[in-house]
């Protein structure tokens, strides 16, 4: 009876151990079948600010991404592992023409793997139509 429980005991613990591994972003492999890769990355929600007015910088304060795995598990992304790419007609990273500019996320430990979400920029706040600010 006791050795059950300790076989019983050592597979659960092998079974969190790849999970927990999986959830970290580590592919996990127990053999040819079994292999956890990344599939995507999924914007979950945008940024709190999609309207700016010329001359304002990105601010990704509210962006949430997730890292979606073949196995199923979502794991939250820190903005430290995205890098955002966008043109905005200078280095300063100031918006400086008018209209909807595509900010493009992609995940660093694997640039091929992006997502998408736009902002919209205009000359001052009296441009703003309510149908574009967020509720």
């Amino acid at each position: 009876m006791g050795k059950l429980i300790k076989l019983v005991a050592l597979a659960v613990l092998v079974a969190v151990a790849a999970i927990v591994l999986a959830a970290c972003g580590t592919v996990f492999s127990a053999g040819d079948d079994a292999k956890i890769t990344l599939d995507s990355i999924t914007i979950v929600s945008v940024p709190n600010k999609t309207v700016y007015v010329l001359g304002e910088t990105l601010d990704v304060t509210g962006l949430k991404v997730d890292a979606v795995y073949s196995s199923g598990i979502s794991v939250e992304l820190s903005t430290n592992d995205l890098s955002l790419v966008y043109y905005v007609g200078n280095t300063e990273g100031k918006f400086m023409e008018k209209g909807s500019v595509a900010i493009i996320v992609k995940y660093k430990d694997n640039p091929k793997i992006t997502a998408e979400f736009t902002v919209l920029i205009v000359g001052d706040l009296s441009e703003i139509d309510s149908k574009n600010v967020g509720a």
